[in-house]
Formats: structure tokens, C-alpha cells, sequence
């Protein structure tokens, strides 16, 4: 096996077969080279997005005591390494701590480094003001058009959540443009919500329903954003009087608004119940009184079980040992999934069964249906899309795809799409592998 070189290792993917390939490279090195480091830095990323975050910090806080014989390089590249993973996990202290480190041996040139990193810290700590006032200096300096586009969506959900709506309209018209320019229709979709959140808080009705006339019927606006539109659209006919035109407008909506997700079917439900008391229509107030309390019920359970899964910060403490850090690591808890079984689809040939399909199936199936192929826009974007879209939903997850008659699929996980080579190996023994070799459905049945 030909050695690794630097740059092959970090192209190598986020998975635990990585790991292997990374040790072989870092035999080869000097502990104190920069290529040691920045190898090491990157396998300890890579096991932080495994949820070994114990392994990860392990190996990154011991080789701290090797910094007065690392460069400025070297020193930089593994403070970024646990800055990234101890803002992850929301440990204040030791986040602050490297970054600091960092600062003092980053180049002059490289300042604007550590005003995003500050920007991640009070992101992180929930300090408004402060991290306003960073992002502010940041943009004020000369940043790649990813970080800038990445602070100003920070800025706007801030200026969202403190109702500062004449600060908002400037920020939504800088992301708007470029959402166009680059095809990312459910980030723009995102800010027409809120935009048209702020319209309805300030009872700017008339703007608000000629707003929404621009991108109810649009076929790259997603789903929440139409039924979201649809739903602010019957409050103002309401308040007008037009009871006739939300009656129409509701029963237009009545079998598209299930496709979005939980909180918007909620908010759509809730004002189509007042269509209904307002024409007195029996029918339909019973069904969304009942829907409501359903929907009211599922959300609740949602709730409950993200909050479950949330991963308690992890607490460390260092001892000297034998002259060596060593880190004894207090906890960390990881959400263990539900457990589901497959069920196949019986052959045309036998006795038909009783089959109990998942509660989430006809929900993912919805989702699915939401995602078409867009012109210009790449299979890979669409997928990644999907899957934030899933997560948001439901708990957090990974999705595979694999395609029939080749090794070749992607693997989306928090929100990163990879490109995977799917082995007989990885395959064996896996539900995917039904689906690929017998061409039969599979149904998921909740234990």
C-alpha cells in the first residue's frame, strides 16, 4: 500500500475507516511536526463527528503540552481543532481558553480569524449584543463569501428574534440576491417566512398579501413557505370580512397543508378552524379541533425526545500523571435510537398479512415528495436538502443512497453530504441491501 500524502489524508471521508489510513500517516511523522499536527487535528475531527468525542479531546489535549516546541502554524491548527469541538459540546471554559491560545499566534494578517471565532463564542454563549458587535467588525473586513453569507444569517435570526424589522429588511435584501444567484431556494424560502412573520406582526396586511401572491404558487418555494402563505392569507381575509374567499382558499389547502411540517400544519390548522366557526361549517371544526389536539400531541413527543437526545456537555478534568495529561472524561450520553424491525412485502404468491406501517413513513414519504430536480441544481444540493429537511422533523439522523447496479451513493450526515463507495462488506447483512438485490419494498414497524 502506497503511503498517504498530507493532502490525500485530509480529502479522506468522515467515517471510522479513515481513522486507520491517518495512524499509518502519523507513524511517519515527527510528533511536532506540522503535518503531524494537522493530520492528527484532522482524525480528531473526524472522530468528534463519530460522537467519540472522549477519544478526540484524548488525543488533542495531550499533545497541548508539546506547544512551546510547535510552531505558530501548528499551534493555530490544533487550537482550531478544539475550539471546534468544545463550542460543539458548549464547554465556555475551555472554549475561550484556545481561543485566546490562538489568537496570540495567529499573523497580522490573519486577524479577522479571531473576531469568528468570537463570533462562535457568543453565538455559543447566547450573548446577543457581543456577538452583534462581532459580526459587525467582521464584515467590515475583507472575508470570504461563505463566512460572510454564514454571519449575516446569524444577524438575521437575531434582528428576527428582537423584531428589529427595518434592520432585518436590510439583511434579508443582502441574502435574498445571493439565495437567487446560487439556486438555494429553501434557504430563501426560509427568509420569506420570517419576512412574512414580521409583515403580519406589523399588521402590514395589504403589503403582506400582495408579499405572498409573489411566491404561493412558485414552484421553487418549499412546501411550509406556501402552506405558511396560505395560512396568513386566511387571517386577513378574516379580518376583512372575505369569509367566502378563505373558505375557498382553505378548501384549496386542505389536502396540501399535511405535507408541511408539524409546527406549520399547526398554524395552518388553527386559522382554518376560525374559516370554519366563521361560516359555521360543523364538519370542519370538528375534524380540526381533532387534528389540532393531534398535531398539539405530536409536537409535544417531538419535543420531548430532541431533548432527550441532546448530548450533556462534556466535563473534563486534567491530572498529571507519570509526566503525561491524562483526561478522565465525566460523561457524555448519546441518544440511542428506537429500535425497529423490517418487515417484507409478501410475494404475489402468498397469504396476504396484516402489516403495521411506522407513523413516520406516510411523514417521510411526504417529505420526499416535496423534493423534485431542479434545473441547475445539483442531485447532491437536493439530497443535502432533504436530509436537513428530515432532521428538522424528526430526531437526528443519517441517510444513504445507494444506487441499483453500481458500488456508488452518498451518505448525508449533520447536515454534510459525502460521496460513498458502498462495498458487499457494508452492505451484508443490511436492509439496503434487500432493497438492492431483491427489488422489494420494505416497511418499518415501531417496537
Amino acid at each position: 500500500m502506497n503511503e498517504l500524502t498530507l493532502d490525500e489524508v485530509l480529502a479522506l471521508e468522515f467515517e471510522q475507516k479513515s481513522i486507520r489510513k491517518i495512524d499509518m500517516f502519523l507513524s511517519t511523522q515527527p510528533q511536532t511536526s506540522y503535518e503531524y499536527i494537522k493530520a492528527l487535528s484532522f482524525k480528531c475531527l473526524i472522530l468528534h463527528s463519530l460522537e467519540k468525542d472522549k477519544d478526540a479531546l484524548k488525543y488533542l489535549l495531550v499533545q497541548t503540552q508539546f506547544i512551546p516546541n510547535l510552531d505558530n502554524k501548528s499551534i493555530v491548527v490544533l487550537c482550531d481543532a478544539l475550539i471546534d469541538i468544545f463550542i460543539d459540546i458548549k464547554n465556555v471554559e475551555q472554549a475561550i481558553k484556545y481561543i485566546e491560545i490562538k489568537k496570540d499566534h495567529l499573523p497580522t494578517i490573519d486577524s479577522e480569524k479571531y473576531i469568528y471565532d468570537m463570533i462562535r463564542y457568543n453565538r455559543m454563549c447566547g450573548n446577543d449584543k457581543e456577538l452583534k458587535r462581532c459580526i459587525v467588525e467582521y464584515l467590515g473586513e475583507d472575508i470570504p463569501d461563505d463566512k460572510r453569507i454564514e454571519v449575516l444569517e446569524i444577524l438575521l435570526n437575531i434582528e428576527y428574534d428582537e423584531h428589529d424589522y427595518d434592520a432585518f429588511d436590510i439583511t434579508y435584501k443582502k441574502l435574498e440576491g445571493y439565495y437567487l444567484n446560487n439556486f438555494l431556494f429553501d434557504k430563501l424560502s426560509d427568509i420569506k417566512l420570517k419576512r412574512s412573520a414580521n409583515m403580519y406582526n406589523q399588521h402590514e396586511y395589504e403589503r403582506l398579501e400582495q408579499y405572498i401572491n409573489t411566491f404561493i404558487s412558485d414552484d421553487t418555494s418549499v412546501i411550509d413557505l406556501k402552506i405558511m402563505g396560505a395560512k396568513y392569507l386566511l387571517e386577513i381575509y378574516l379580518l376583512k370580512g372575505e369569509n367566502r374567499r378563505a373558505m375557498i382558499l382553505e378548501s384549496e389547502y386542505h389536502e396540501k397543508y399535511v405535507l408541511a411540517s408539524l409546527e406549520v400544519q399547526l398554524s395552518f390548522v388553527e386559522s382554518a378552524l376560525k374559516v370554519s366557526e366563521a361560516i359555521n361549517n360543523r364538519f370542519n371544526i370538528d375534524e380540526f379541533e381533532a387534528k389540532q389536539e393531534e398535531l398539539e400531541q405530536l409536537i409535544y413527543e417531538q419535543k420531548r425526545a430532541l431533548k432527550k437526545a441532546h448530548k450533556k456537555v462534556l466535563k473534563l478534568e486534567i491530572e498529571e500523571e507519570e509526566g503525561e495529561k491524562i483526561i478522565n472524561e465525566k460523561l457524555v450520553i448519546k441518544h440511542e435510537p428506537r429500535k425497529e424491525k423490517f418487515i417484507e412485502t409478501p410475494s404475489m404468491d402468498e397469504e396476504p398479512s396484516i402489516i403495521e406501517i411506522s407513523e413516520n413513513y406516510k411523514s417521510i414519504e411526504n417529505v420526499l415528495a416535496t423534493f423534485t430536480t431542479r434545473e441547475n441544481v445539483k442531485f447532491r444540493e437536493i439530497f443535502r436538502n432533504y436530509g436537513i429537511e428530515i432532521e428538522k422533523r424528526f430526531l437526528p439522523c443519517e441517510i444513504v443512497i445507494a444506487m441499483k447496479n453500481s458500488p456508488d451513493g452518498y451518505h448525508y450526515k449533520k447536515e454534510r453530504v459525502y460521496e460513498k463507495t458502498f462495498t458487499d462488506a457494508y452492505l451484508d447483512g443490511t436492509a439496503l441491501n434487500e432493497l438492492l438485490q431483491n427489488s422489494r419494498k420494505l416497511f418499518l414497524i415501531d417496537l
